[in-house]
């Protein structure tokens, strides 16, 4: 009966967030939609709801996350208030359709490379936002990968970067013509993946 579409959420600042959740009918002329109410969970804890309203479409969801909200959202499943045109009774349904919504901070890379002969030298640095200091702090990511550019545009992916103790990740590779690089430091249940900007050597 309720379809549910969503958004994920990248967060960058502690200002609370408007975020738009699409729900679409399907009903048969037997059915008139009245109302909906949807459950919000955070993983498996109910957190909230949200009414829908007659007309469906879009729904503003004001949510203001903190750390502790950080993670997998659901919406749904949804109790349906409908009148029953054959039986002329008011029902209410549940509709069981569910969408994740992931909700990370954002995450950015860069990457700096020189070249010695034939052994380019790359170092990157990889930041995320805090949501405690509401600010951008340094990160270690799980993985960072350093990547070649491809003739057809793609990217190949041929090496990763280990960190120092001074947190910036450090790579060589051996390479006698000029290329096109970029890393890509993977992301957690909290913290988008970030891709750097290119550098060529």
């Amino acid at each position: 009966l309720l379809g549910v579409s969503v958004v994920h959420a990248s967060i960058t600042s502690r200002a609370c967030r408007d975020l738009t959740i699409g729900f679409a009918l399907a009903t048969s002329p037997r059915w008139q939609f009245l109302t909906a109410q949807t459950d919000v969970y955070r993983y498996s804890v109910l957190r909230d709801d949200m009414v829908v309203p007659t007309e469906a479409g879009p729904v503003t969801w004001h949510h203001c996350f903190t750390s502790s909200d950080l993670g997998r959202w659901s919406f749904g499943p949804s109790t349906v208030h409908t009148y029953d045109e054959t039986a002329a009774v008011r029902r209410d349904l549940t509709d069981t359709t569910s969408k994740t919504m992931w909700v990370k901070v954002g995450a950015r890379a860069s990457v700096t490379s020189s070249r010695s002969g034939s052994t380019v030298r790359f170092t990157a640095v990889t930041t995320r936002y805090s949501i405690s200091q509401d600010s951008s702090i340094r990160w270690k990511a799980p993985k960072v990968t350093l990547q070649r550019k491809r003739a057809d545009g793609t990217w190949a992916s041929i090496g990763t970067l280990t960190y120092t103790s001074t947190g910036t990740a450090k790579t060589s590779v051996t390479a006698s013509t000029t290329a096109t690089y970029r890393v890509v430091a993977s992301g957690t249940s909290t913290v988008w993946s970030a891709a750097s900007g290119t550098t060529r050597r």
